[in-house]
């Protein structure tokens, strides 16, 4: 129990230590050098490939993906999965909005954006946290079969590639791509220590009506 309770204040302690350092003069100005550098790559493809990502986890995108996942999962009788699934990615949305608001850390200068985005809030990246937490959700279902190596992989580069993407943009700082990841792991984490056994259970009442396996969901 100590254990998962460390994995879960651990990482959200950080992020808001994090964000009230990421709000300093000092922090943001190393956060406008590295994410100078970032830009200095920008090129067409570069920018086409950026916006596509940012279009692709825009929160119509990101409820409909989620809600057939979950619909989807439920008609198989993996009802563990589809709580799970609903779970890990609004409890990991809701807690970073509550960070953004929170900390109320600007966004980069204007002139630095390539897409100006409408929310002033900077610190955690929404884009950043939804991604992971699709792909935390992923390797929840993947969970048990030989596919989780895969999943997690193309998870982690997918990840990466979202916070790359929010820099290289010019709509937030490296500092908070980091928040985001911090954020969400911690929720995450939460949601699996507490959630995992009543996944499981109902998971085997979805075998035991449909005559389905499924993954198993551990703690």
């Amino acid at each position: 129990m100590a254990v998962w309770a460390g994995c879960v204040a651990l990482p959200l302690a950080a992020a808001a230590v994090l964000g009230l350092l990421a709000r300093t003069p000092a922090w943001t100005a190393a956060d406008a050098r590295l994410a100078a550098a970032v830009h200095e790559l920008r090129a067409p493809l570069l920018t086409a490939v950026a916006d596509a990502l940012r279009v692709a986890f825009l929160p119509p995108a990101v409820i409909a993906v989620c809600a057939a996942a979950v619909l989807l999962l439920a008609l198989l009788g993996r009802y563990g999965g589809a709580l799970l699934t609903a779970l890990v990615v609004a409890a990991g949305w809701s807690a970073n909005t509550l960070y953004k608001v929170a900390i109320d850390r600007p966004r980069p200068a204007p002139e630095r954006q390539l897409i100006p985005e409408p929310s002033p809030y900077g610190y955690p990246s929404g884009h950043v946290a939804v991604t992971l937490a699709l792909v935390i959700a992923a390797c929840l279902l993947a969970y048990g079969t030989a596919r989780l190596r895969l999943v997690a992989a193309a998870g982690a580069v997918l990840v990466a590639a979202q916070a790359w993407a929010r820099v290289y943009l010019g709509v937030h700082h490296p500092t908070d791509v980091v928040g985001a990841v911090l954020v969400v792991g911690g929720v995450a984490t939460a949601v699996v220590a507490g959630c995992a056994p009543l996944a499981a259970r109902l998971d085997r009442l979805g075998r035991g009506h449909a005559g389905g396996g499924g993954p198993p969901h551990g703690s």
